[in-house]
């Protein structure tokens, strides 16, 4: 009994290893406390530094739309043949921001600084309501609203440039146009006065002939009742109808065409909407910085603290203390065999 007593007194001191007791684990926490807190505030401090430390990031935008002086609404009846022959689309816009010559001249323009190399532009472009936004990030606000300025300036000289170029082509089109419209109306001509010689023929009154001639519409002219006195019942009148409804309908679609590529020719300008252009800072992102580094410094000292207690457990039992001495010699000692 005696025996079984003093078993009972001094358990095995390993017996219940397995078991994780809550209370335990508060107590090294308890006991680490000011590790704990240590680890942690060291972690915010160093967060909170470094926040002040980097170079901070503004971003500056704006929304940015093409617009034509004096443009009529004329091209938006044409808006498919408009957009076959320019190329003065939102899309080439976007790109034109992107290009290294905006990029370069922009930085150029620029008051001469050490944080000019930091600049960036991003141009984008909504592909339902063909909107570009325009973006710049710098180490300052006012540079970064400066640079988005300064890029509309030097796309909008870009773009001079390039509807220069363009317009000769146009001239070229319209060229073509228009010796195809003084073709349609020389057949036009042609057509009117053969029917007019074969209503000459075929009327054999001023009143068969005023049928012929209606002031309304053509329509009206293809009447059975004004058509049954012709030899052919009307057949080859209505040939001569049809031709001409068909030029009249070609010669308005050139006339259309030359009017929509007159106002490709108008200048293109590129304005900001919006004369005020604010700036935010992107970079850095001082709390969450510090909340994650907070919480980053918690689990690790929590860790530590952990790792602390059993370091102190184990220097206590004889047979932990001699595997961690040896594990030390492994580590920081060469043994000669």
């Amino acid at each position: 009994m005696e025996e079984q007593f003093h078993y009972s007194q001094n358990p095995q001191p390993y017996a219940d290893e397995d078991e994780i007791d809550i209370l335990d684990l508060l107590l090294v926490l308890v006991k680490n406390k000011w590790l704990i807190i240590g680890i942690t505030f060291l972690f915010a401090c160093g967060a909170l530094i470094a926040s002040f430390v980097m170079t901070p990031v503004y971003r500056s935008s704006t929304t940015v739309f093409l617009s034509r002086s004096d443009q009529s609404v004329f091209i938006d009846k044409n808006t498919d043949y408009v957009r076959s022959v320019s190329t003065f689309t939102p899309e080439l816009i976007t790109k034109l921001f992107s290009t290294n010559d905006v990029v370069s001249k922009t930085k150029a323009n620029l008051p001469q600084s050490e944080a000019i190399s930091s600049i960036t532009l991003q141009a984008t472009v909504d592909n339902k309501t063909q909107i570009i936004t325009l973006s710049t990030t710098a180490s300052t606000p006012t540079l970064s609203a400066m640079a988005v300025r300064e890029a509309i300036n030097v796309a909008q000289s870009e773009l001079e440039t390039l509807i220069e170029d363009k317009n000769s082509e146009f001239a070229q089109l319209e060229n073509a146009l228009i010796f195809e419209i003084n073709e349609v109306q020389k057949q036009l001509s042609e057509k009117e006065e053969a029917l007019a010689r074969y209503i000459k023929q075929v009327a054999s009154t001023q009143q068969n002939a005023q049928l012929l001639y209606p002031s309304s519409s053509f329509e009206a002219s293809q009447k059975a009742s004004s058509l049954y006195a012709l030899p052919d019942g009307g057949l080859e009148y209505l040939r001569h109808l049809r031709e001409i409804t068909l030029l009249e309908d070609q010669y308005r679609m050139l006339q259309q065409r030359k009017a929509a590529l007159s106002e490709l020719k108008r200048p293109i300008s590129i304005s900001a909407l919006g004369k005020n252009i604010s700036s935010s800072l992107i970079k850095p992102k001082r709390t969450l910085m510090v909340v994650l580094a907070t919480i980053l410094g918690l689990f690790l000292s929590i860790f530590a603290a952990f790792i602390r207690e059993f370091m102190c457990n184990a220097s206590k039992d004889p047979e932990r203390a001699l595997k961690l001495a040896e594990i030390r010699n492994h580590f920081f000692h060469t043994n000669p065999k």
